[in-house]
This record gives structure tokens, sequence and C-alpha cells, in this order.
């Protein structure tokens, strides 16, 4: 014949554990499972600093194309602005050449 189960208490931990009340309390920390780990830094190195004097203009804004461009899924938009941004590089490229011709030419005379 089987005894009544007895009823249990809360689990006991070994004594060589200290007790640990509950979270928020004084002087006692809260347990480790409660705790949002350390979030690992950056390493210094792969920062972009923008007022460095070694640090180009252009490849700090190519750097950054690159990452939004890289959130874009579709192949097919990506493709899109990729020959868009080309042509407004090629377009800017030619005023620029057009520009210096003009101002090239007058102080020339």
């Amino acid at each position: 014949m089987k005894r009544p189960a007895e009823p249990m208490g809360p689990p006991v931990a070994p004594p060589f554990i200290p007790p640990i009340g509950p979270p928020g309390l004084p002087g006692l920390p809260p347990p480790p499972f409660m705790m949002t780990p350390p979030v690992p830094a950056k390493p210094a190195d792969k920062r972009i600093r923008f007022n460095d004097e070694d640090s180009d203009e252009n490849e700090l804004f190519a750097k950054l194309l690159y990452k939004k461009l890289g959130t874009i899924t579709s192949r097919k938009r990506r493709e899109i602005l990729h020959v868009s941004i080309m042509e407004m590089v090629r377009q800017a490229q030619e005023e620029d050449e057009r520009e210096r011709g003009v101002t090239g030419g007058m102080t020339s005379q």
C-alpha cells in the first residue's frame, strides 16, 4: 500500500550558496538570470570618425550608402538605385567639366 505524498516546501539551496532575496532589496544583487548581459562595445578602429583629418568625405558617404543599400532586400530595386545613382554622378561630372571649361576659357583670355 502506498503512502500519501508528503507536501513539499520550496526547494532548499545547498548551504554554500547564500540566500538571495527578491530583486530590489538593498544590498542584495538580483539573481543572474534577471540581469541583462553586458553589450560588447564596438572596436575603436571600426568606428567612423567624421572630423578626422585622415578621413575622406566621399569614403564616409560611400560607406553609409553601402550600409543603406544593404538594407534593401529587393534585388530589382537595388539595381534601379545603382543605375540612378551612377546617372546622377555622370551628370554631375558633365556639369563640372562644363563649368571648368567655361571658367578655364575665361581666365585664359
